[in-house]
């Protein structure tokens, strides 16, 4: 589910459906996948994103990390997909989806912007434009609505299949099935039972242990 739900609820839109997509392909790859990050960043960035919840006054919510890590580009900042072919889809997928969470264009930048155009002979494919930040944005949002070019983003990906035919990674797959990472949170004010309690339970039982 995309972060905006998670957090504010209102109408799924099919934008959510996209971003929805990119989080499982991401937790795909990141628990059978190859990377480099480790499996313990790998985890811990697994029960970020998808398993963080906070109860307050009886509801519960969540997004906040979700919408976090997307706006820092998580996955490709630190991921380090192994797979060259996914490793791009990834970073692209992530850079569309994510301007949906980080703060626009200043009116400062968009004047730049615009000098900028107005440059004789500058062609609009020059890179001098398309590695502008507000470039990018303005190309981001109006790619969230047509999603041609994430599919040929896709098919560009998948055109030789043998070059997606990693064998799974197994050893790290059953690592993250173990659940070895263990996350704590403070103790609410609230005696409504709930997933706070059971943090609180196994935090309990884990300090009776080491005491």
């Amino acid at each position: 589910m995309s972060a905006r739900l998670l957090e504010h609820g209102g109408l799924h839109t099919h934008v959510d459906d996209l971003e929805s997509f990119f989080h499982v392909l991401c937790w795909i790859v990141l628990r059978v996948g190859h990377y480099s990050v480790g499996v313990k960043k790998a985890i811990e960035h697994l029960k970020a994103v998808y398993d963080y919840a906070v109860i307050y006054e009886g509801q519960t919510s969540g997004g906040a990390h979700k919408e976090a890590r997307l706006a820092g580009v998580w996955m490709t900042q630190f991921a380090g997909v192994s797979n060259e072919y996914l490793r791009d889809l990834v970073t692209d997928f992530e850079e569309l989806v994510a301007v949906r969470y980080i703060q626009g264009p200043s009116a400062e930048d968009r004047k730049q912007y615009e000098r900028m155009l107005s440059m004789p002979g500058l062609m609009h494919d020059d890179p001098l434009i398309t590695r502008d930040p507000v470039w990018k944005y303005d190309k981001s949002k109006e790619r969230l609505e047509d999603w041609s070019w994430i599919y040929q983003r896709f098919c560009k990906a998948t055109e030789d299949p043998s070059k997606l035919s990693d064998v799974p990674n197994s050893k790290n797959f059953q690592i993250i099935k173990s659940e070895p990472l263990k996350v704590f949170g403070l103790p609410a004010r609230t005696t409504k039972r709930g997933a706070t309690d059971d943090i609180q339970s196994e935090h309990r039982s884990q300090k009776s242990q080491r005491d």
